[in-house]
C-alpha cells in the first residue's frame, strides 16, 4: 500500500487538491472498520463530515449528514482522484495530493495557528485578519484582531507575561477563536435559522498565575444561549 493512503493507524493525513475548479483540502483517518473525515472548500470553508470504507487502493466517501454527496476516489503516485456526486450534482473530478507536515501558509499570522492541526492550519490560514484596538488590564496588554468573513474577534495578549507562558494562553485564546468561526461558517449550510449570529470572547480575570475568558454566543429563537466560562492556570 503507498504512503499516500491514509495511514492503518488512527494518524490523520492530510491532502490538498481540488474538486471541479474549487480548491479543496481533505483530512481523512482510518480505522479497521473504514476511513473518517472531513473536508472543506476554500469558497465556503464550511466543513462537511465523511464516514466510509477501503476496498484495495479505491476509497468510497459518503457525507455523514445533510444531502449525501459521495465521493469515489483511487489512489494515484502523489494522493487520490475521482469523482464526486450526488442529488442535484453533475459529476466532478477530484484530484488530492497528500500535504507535507510542515506545508507553510501564506497568511503571515501563523502565530495565530499554532497548536492547530495541519488541515486546521489551511483550513484558516487564508483567512485575513485586521488588526484592531488595543487595550491595557492593569499591567496586561490585550488587542483585538477582526476575521470578516464570520465577523468574529480574535483577543491576543501582547504582553505582560513570560513568554513561555504567553505562548500557552494566546494558544489556547486563538483555539477558542477558531472554533467560534467553525461554528459559524459551518451552521451557514442549515441555514441562519439554526445559527448564532452573535458571539462574544472576552478575558474576564488577569493575574500572575490564572486566565479566565468567557464565552456568549445569542442566535435566533430556535437556538438556546449558549454561555461558558474557563479559568486555566499557565503559571506555576
Amino acid at each position: 500500500m503507498s504512503e499516500t493512503l491514509p495511514s492503518r493507524e488512527p494518524v490523520p493525513q492530510a491532502y490538498a487538491g481540488t474538486i471541479g475548479a474549487d480548491k479543496a483540502v481533505f483530512e481523512l483517518t482510518a480505522s479497521d472498520t473504514g476511513v473518517t473525515g472531513r473536508y472543506f472548500d476554500h469558497t465556503s470553508r464550511g466543513e462537511t463530515i465523511l464516514d466510509g470504507t477501503v476496498i484495495g487502493d479505491d476509497l468510497n466517501l459518503k457525507s455523514r449528514f445533510g444531502d449525501e454527496v459521495v465521493f469515489e476516489l483511487s489512489r494515484t503516485t502523489t494522493g487520490f482522484s475521482g469523482t464526486l456526486s450526488g442529488p442535484g450534482l453533475r459529476s466532478l473530478p477530484v484530484n488530492l495530493s497528500l500535504l507535507s507536515p510542515d506545508a507553510i501558509s501564506a497568511s503571515g499570522f501563523d502565530k495565530f495557528l499554532t497548536g492547530l492541526s495541519l488541515y486546521e492550519r489551511q483550513r484558516w490560514s487564508s483567512l485575513a485578519l485586521a488588526e484592531g484596538d488595543a487595550r491595557v488590564v492593569e499591567t496586561r496588554t490585550l488587542r483585538e484582531w477582526h476575521e470578516p468573513a464570520s465577523r468574529l474577534s480574535l483577543l491576543w495578549i501582547e504582553s505582560g507575561y513570560p513568554k513561555s507562558a504567553l505562548d500557552k494562553i494566546n494558544a489556547e485564546l486563538a483555539r477558542a477563536h477558531w472554533q467560534r468561526v467553525q461554528g459559524s461558517l459551518d451552521c451557514s449550510k442549515e441555514g441562519r435559522r439554526m445559527c448564532y449570529e452573535k458571539s462574544q470572547l472576552d478575558v474576564t480575570f488577569l493575574n500572575d498565575d490564572f486566565v479566565s475568558f468567557f464565552s456568549n454566543c445569542r442566535g435566533s429563537d430556535l437556538l438556546p444561549p449558549s454561555e461558558s466560562h474557563s479559568s486555566k492556570r499557565f503559571l506555576g
